[in-house]
């Protein structure tokens, strides 16, 4: 079978919309976009409605909503409503209100968190607040670089933060865009040499197959140098057989999926070209 075909059967479990996932709304927020398929685009809105209520939310579940949180723009940008407008405010209210240490980093958060928070906070301060916490996000994501030695598990998460906070940003403000598209080609240049000789298991592929190919879409990687790194961690992700994989391993994939749909398009136009 078929992956695209099979993720559709995955989605249609109603078990999976009664306990979602910020990670699976993600990855069909990313697959609407590279495929404008309406199945998707029901998906987001079934599956958002779990996290409408802010203030239902449990502390302790904080980055997981956060993270589902991050389909609210697209929501709002597709319907008008302002009643999404006013959830995204409620949501970044609990991201500024989180306790920090000394230094200006979030206290406690570990990877994933990060993860789930800091591109939703970037997306806010670019569309609605002026850009005026770029400092902050720029200054969580310096601080909690991964060391040179850190599992492919961290570096993957930092990877995924790293892009999609640069996807979120405004490239007009040169200096700290340039500043984590370095940390980004570090860190790729650091791991690329090691991504074939190193045994990753399957969400760490989709981890580090998602960052690199988002990236060679988006320009931030050499295409010619990078792409076919990136897509061999994919294709070694959705080629078959399937076997069913906990809900956030399951995003993941889907947004690794969804950059893969992405560059076969870009290529089909560069192909196409007289």
């Amino acid at each position: 079978m078929e992956f695209g075909l099979y993720l559709r059967e995955y989605l249609e479990d109603e078990t999976l919309t009664q306990k979602p996932s910020g990670c699976i709304l993600n990855g069909c927020m990313q697959l609407y976009r590279a495929t404008g398929e309406e199945f998707y685009r029901k998906k987001i809105f079934s599956v958002a409605e779990k996290y409408k209520n802010i203030h239902n939310m449990p502390q302790d579940a904080l980055a997981e909503w956060v993270n589902a949180a991050r389909a609210f723009y697209g929501i709002y940008d597709e319907t008008g409503d302002e009643e999404w407008r006013s959830r995204i405010e409620a949501v970044i209210s609990r991201v500024k209100a989180l306790p920090r240490e000394a230094d200006g980093v979030f206290a406690g958060m570990g990877p994933a968190e990060q993860y789930a928070i800091l591109p939703f906070y970037m997306e806010y301060e670019t569309r609605f607040h002026n850009k005026a916490e770029y400092s902050d996000i720029v200054l969580q994501l310096r601080r909690t670089k991964p060391q040179e030695n850190g599992r492919y598990f961290l570096t993957g998460w930092y990877l995924m933060t790293l892009i999609d906070v640069m996807e979120r940003m405004s490239v007009e403000i040169f200096e700290h865009y340039k500043s984590l598209e370095g940390i980004f080609k570090e860190t790729i240049r650091h791991i690329q040499q090691n991504i074939r000789a190193e045994k990753m298991d399957l969400m760490e592929r989709a981890m580090v197959g998602y960052a690199i190919t988002k990236a060679c879409n988006m320009g931030v990687l050499n295409c010619e140098k990078y792409t076919g790194s990136g897509l061999m961690l994919i294709d070694g992700v959705i080629d078959g057989p399937f076997e069913p994989q906990d809900a956030v391993t399951m995003g993941i994939i889907m947004m690794a999926y969804a950059q893969y749909v992405i560059t076969g398009q870009n290529e089909a136009r560069h192909t196409n070209k007289f």
